[in-house]
């Protein structure tokens, strides 16, 4: 069976960074969806990285849940939260090394189905001077129906910088 990756759309945040990106109109036509991101916010945050939350059809009750594993500085941190977006997935803030972007991915199987939504998400942070973290997600959005949008924002409040940026693929298993 063949696997096709399609480029639908590519973000790239321009000067002054904003607060939140959304993909939009997504298409139906695919098997799974995956987001890749390389993103750097401006939030401050202790340890140089905080949440990217991302959110599905603008909903943003409390129907997600999160699961954790991640190796940070010395350690090994495990969580899990209910809320309102997916989180487990990091961005480089300030005070992680100048100049170097978080890099991940979300993979959403069965993004039409009438079910729930299991997301994987994996990514990394770089910091020279203290601790970094290298964090796998695993997700679940309640919602029930087909994804037709994502938006993606810093959870600690904040802008995603210039340069960041997301890109979404359609993937397309075929016979």
């Amino acid at each position: 069976m063949a696997i096709t990756y399609v480029a639908l759309t590519t973000i790239t945040v321009g000067s002054g960074g904003v607060s939140s990106i959304s993909f939009t109109s997504i298409p139906q036509t695919y098997t799974d969806l995956l987001m890749l991101f390389s993103v750097r916010n401006n939030t401050n945050e202790a340890n140089g990285w905080a949440n990217i939350r991302t959110r599905f059809n603008s909903d943003s009750g409390n129907n997600y849940t999160n699961r954790l594993i991640a190796g940070r500085g010395a350690g090994v941190d495990t969580g899990s939260n209910s809320g309102t977006g997916l989180v487990y997935h990091y961005s480089c803030d300030p005070n992680a090394t100048p100049n170097t972007f978080s890099n991940g991915s979300l993979y959403i199987p069965n993004y039409t189905s009438s079910n729930t939504k299991a997301v994987t998400c994996d990514s990394v942070t770089e910091n020279n001077a203290t601790e970094a973290i290298r964090a796998l997600g695993a997700n679940l959005w309640s919602g029930t129906s087909a994804i037709t949008s994502i938006t993606c924002d810093i959870n600690a409040g904040g802008n995603i910088n210039e340069h960041s940026t997301f890109t979404l693929y359609g993937i397309k298993n075929t016979v």
